[in-house]
């Protein structure tokens, strides 16, 4: 799918969140430790993905906010963001749970291709040149790099 150069960094980094969440899929279905399973979302959680939904709600909501806060993509976008990060939270404060975090990696995904299926598209038809431009330049700067490694590779099975 071709991406406005402006927004492949986000889409870079939606890369990787479903590398992450594969990996919790696959650690789950393996019957992985719990514990090194949360301990790797949190990691990421804290890492990145807070980062990453920051930046997002942050650069890219404002741009479409003003005129656009009824739209449904806009609405889906600020839900999933509240969404995720309360299951994350609820996670991080209790004994890990297969479904909880079953239901973090299935939400993650979800939202991610809801973003490059959906939004993104829709974003790139209506925003200006020059805003897509700015976004980028603030994207550029914001971003951080992110790599999903773990000391215990619980998604395989020759751990």
């Amino acid at each position: 799918m071709k991406r406005h150069n402006d927004l492949i960094p986000l889409s870079r980094e939606h890369h990787t969140g479903l590398v992450f969440a594969r990996r919790i899929e696959k650690g789950l279905k393996l019957n992985a430790d719990l514990d090194v399973i949360k301990s790797y979302l949190i990691s990421g959680w804290e890492s990145h993905l807070s980062v990453h939904f920051g930046l997002e709600d942050s650069i890219l909501n404002p741009s479409i906010k003003d005129k656009n806060r009824q739209h449904s993509f806009f609405l889906q976008l600020e839900s999933d963001h509240k969404q995720i990060t309360e299951l994350f939270t609820l996670i991080k404060n209790k004994v890990p749970d297969s479904k909880d975090l079953s239901q973090f990696a299935f939400l993650l995904t979800e939202h991610i291709r809801f973003e490059e299926e959906c939004l993104f598209p829709w974003i790139e038809g209506l925003l200006s040149e020059k805003t897509l431009n700015k976004i980028g330049e603030n994207l550029r700067e914001g971003s951080i790099e992110f790599h999903p490694d773990w000391p215990v590779k619980f998604w395989t099975e020759n751990k």
